[in-house]
């Protein structure tokens, strides 16, 4: 990961290393490719490997007088101990995933409000 950059590692050609944090003590770190085939208007598919392996997709639709962000993801987990875990563990799992996005949402939302750290939008 780069020191300080909250978005992941870029590692060139649409792909970057990512590193989810959650509120249960474990990372997963990951790499996230953008897929291109089939590429459709207001779509945007990444392929997933590492510590999860699947797909990641962002559909952008019109809606009033703003847009709506659909989020579809299906991933299997490539951590032996977690996988282990889930038939006693899942309900904790599934609300950690819960909250982590949870949060992911709240710092998109301030994303696409135009703030960043430390600034704001400029005044119109």
């Amino acid at each position: 990961m780069v020191a300080g950059d909250p978005h992941g590692e870029h590692l060139g050609n649409g792909r970057f290393r990512m590193l989810a944090r959650s509120f249960l003590p474990y990372d997963l770190c990951f790499v996230s490719e953008e897929r291109v085939e089939n590429r459709r208007p207001g779509v945007i598919d990444a392929a997933l490997s590492g510590d999860l392996e699947g797909y990641a997709r962002w559909t952008v639709e019109a809606g009033g007088s703003g847009c709506r962000l659909i989020y579809d993801q299906e991933v299997d987990t490539h951590k032996v101990w977690l996988n282990a875990l889930a038939p006693v563990a899942g309900f904790a799992f599934r609300a950690n995933h819960l909250v982590m996005m949870s949060h992911g949402q709240m710092g998109l939302r301030t994303f696409m409000a135009g703030y960043t750290r430390a600034t704001y939008p400029p005044r119109g």
